[in-house]
């Protein structure tokens, strides 16, 4: 049989636990996870979806485990055939992501354009399939990183009252 939809508030379904039995109630729901953020709300920890275009327009999608209050951020950037569950997939207790945000980090997730959402700004790209995939692996460090950074910096300068200049 299939598993019982989530209800909204569902946080906490992945929290860590001594008891074996509770792995059955998070296998029923791991047939559900489909991203990190996913993840992120099973386990009962804040999230924030950031979508960020980049200087050659595509738009990527980064998941955030938000500590406004932190001067400290930290950065998780999958390989090239990966995304941003690799931090987090591990669960509560063996995720780089779980365990940064526990230490007091305010953690974003990045995610390149060859992961969903696969949009672009042109609309002859994003209709496309031939036109989105016109990019080497170039593009993925020297656009995607970058517009996901500047999109941390300049959140990060905004809640710590330094408006969009300098951290220091």
């Amino acid at each position: 049989p299939a598993p019982a939809p989530l209800p909204p508030n569902a946080g906490g379904v992945l929290k860590r636990s001594a008891s074996f039995g509770a792995m059955e109630s998070v296998c029923q729901h791991l047939s559900q996870v489909t991203s990190a953020g996913d993840v992120i709300r099973l386990a009962g920890y804040p999230l924030e979806l950031h979508n960020v275009t980049t200087d050659d327009g595509y738009i990527l999608r980064m998941e955030r485990i938000p500590r406004p209050g932190s001067r400290d951020a930290v950065f998780f950037m999958h390989g090239v055939l990966d995304t941003s569950m690799a931090w987090v997939s591990a669960g509560v207790t063996g995720s780089q992501a779980f365990a940064a945000w526990d230490a007091g980090f305010d953690v974003w997730l990045g995610n390149s354009r060859c992961n969903a959402p696969r949009l672009h700004q042109d609309p002859r790209k994003a209709s496309t399939r031939v036109a989105y995939w016109r990019y080497s692996c170039n593009e993925l460090g020297t656009f995607d990183v970058a517009a996901q950074l500047e999109r941390i910096h300049n959140v990060k300068c905004t809640e710590l009252g330094g408006g969009q200049g300098d951290l220091e």
